[in-house]
């Protein structure tokens, strides 16, 4: 087995590594082969098959802050805010909720909220990010945009707004 190296090792980037594998990875996969993606019965009144979802965005606490995110009430009050739809991708166990916004299948990854106990969470946080930045669905391929992306919240806010 192979020895983690000390960035590796990091709490931000072992929750990141799963996040990655338990997360991203499944969605972008579904999204690829053309899983269906549903908004939610629950806040449209109907399951509706939701917009084909290109990419999936991840976005970043502000001011790694990793608690922002804590509590699900925080995000449908940002869902609302920046007129979100949750959304369903996949069937049965392999289901995960996101949200939707245009094209894009939007994350706010609750499980940041984990470094809390660490030693130091706001530099745990970008361990995280750029544990994820460097994963393969977040790379550029021949000049394609990458299947995933992770924005700061400001980059977030700025690019909802003018949506």
């Amino acid at each position: 087995m192979r020895r983690l190296t000390r960035a590796e090792a990091e709490p931000g980037a072992k929750l990141a590594r799963n996040y990655y594998t338990n997360f991203v990875q499944r969605v972008v996969d579904a999204i690829s082969a053309g899983v269906p993606v549903t908004v939610d019965a629950v806040q449209e009144n109907s399951t509706a098959p939701a917009p084909r979802p290109t990419a999936v965005k991840i976005v970043m606490t502000p001011d790694d802050n990793v608690d922002y995110f804590a509590e699900q009430g925080q995000l449908e009050e940002i869902a609302g805010t920046y007129a979100l739809h949750n959304t369903v991708v996949g069937q049965k166990s392999s289901k995960r909720t996101a949200y939707c916004k245009g094209e894009n299948l939007v994350d706010f990854p609750r499980c940041l909220n984990g470094l809390c106990d660490t030693d130091e969470p706001a530099y745990e946080a970008p361990v995280s990010r750029r544990f994820l930045e460097a994963r393969p669905y977040f790379r550029r391929i021949e000049g394609r945009e990458a299947p995933a992306q992770v924005l700061t919240w400001g980059v977030f806010v700025q690019v909802s707004a003018g949506s």
